[in-house]
């Protein structure tokens, strides 16, 4: 009986030992397969990392490459702060046509559907007046002359007094 209870507690202590040994592998196994998934999805984390930062190099050395075209693009809007810029051009291209001009107004937009307005008046010979109209075609704001008007001064005269509308497509607010 002695040797019976001693295999029997032997038996006992086996089992326990190789069901110690059987958690300790499970858990072992189970915590080795959480960190091979936390890897796995650094890895990946990681590789979408290094692609988003190809990007932004990739974007960075595109905008220093493409700064002038921007500046020169951004200077084609216009803006309150450089509305007065718009007079000073108008008034150049004046000049330069030979005709005399006089701004009787400005509208800046109040809401998004508006649009910026310049009213003035030209007086002058039609031949200039007209290269006045072809200068403001090939200003770099985007816009349309409105609401013309053409008053000949004098029935014998070749002065015409034009009152018109500057109407601006490209102000940002």
């Amino acid at each position: 009986m002695n040797l019976n209870r001693k295999t029997f507690w032997l038996m006992i202590s086996g089992v326990v030992f190789l069901g110690g040994i059987s958690y300790a592998i499970w858990f072992l196994y189970s915590e080795i397969d959480d960190a091979s998934k936390a890897i796995a999805d650094a890895s990946v984390n990681f590789a979408l990392l290094q692609e988003k930062e190809k990007e932004f190099d990739e974007s960075s050395k595109n905008l220093q490459k493409y700064s002038a075209e921007i500046d020169n693009l951004d200077g084609t809007f216009l803006r309150e702060e450089t509305f007065v810029d718009l007079l000073r051009l108008v008034e150049e291209l004046a000049r330069t046509s030979g005709v005399s001009f006089k701004a009787l107004g400005a509208k800046v937009p109040t809401a998004a559907d508006d649009k910026a307005v310049l009213s003035f008046e030209l007086a002058g010979e039609k031949e200039p007046l007209v290269r006045f109209f072809i200068l403001l075609d090939n200003i770099p704001y985007s816009g349309i002359v409105d609401g013309i008007s053409w008053t000949r001064q004098g029935k014998s005269s070749d002065q015409v007094k034009v009152s018109a509308s500057y109407l601006i497509f490209n102000y940002i607010k």
